[in-house]
């Protein structure tokens, strides 16, 4: 019987999805020094710029997010991400 992931391992590997959806295939990066690279294991820098977030959406506009996500195969944190930028470039003036 295989050995089952640890907790950490799993966090470590919805860590890399997440980098992987804004990003793209992530670079080899290791948390600690090693002799073999651990591949899609995101670096501190890496999570230092990121947060994951949790709010409420009105379930028409998630509708509308997830025909995004179906047209452009572009994952939902990447459709909501530019969507943000997007709206706070034009709207507030802010740089994208």
């Amino acid at each position: 019987m295989p050995k089952r992931s640890s907790l950490r391992d799993r966090l470590d590997q919805e860590e890399a999805r997440g980098q992987e959806a804004v990003y793209g295939q992530p670079s080899t990066v290791d948390r600690q020094p090693s002799t073999v690279s651990a591949p899609n294991v995101p670096g501190p820098g890496w999570e230092a710029a990121h947060q994951r977030v949790t709010f409420y959406c009105p379930r028409d506009l998630l509708d509308q997010v997830e025909a995004e996500v179906a047209r452009s195969s572009r994952s939902k944190s990447r459709v909501i991400t530019d969507a943000l930028r997007a709206h706070l470039a034009g709207s507030l003036g802010w740089g994208g």
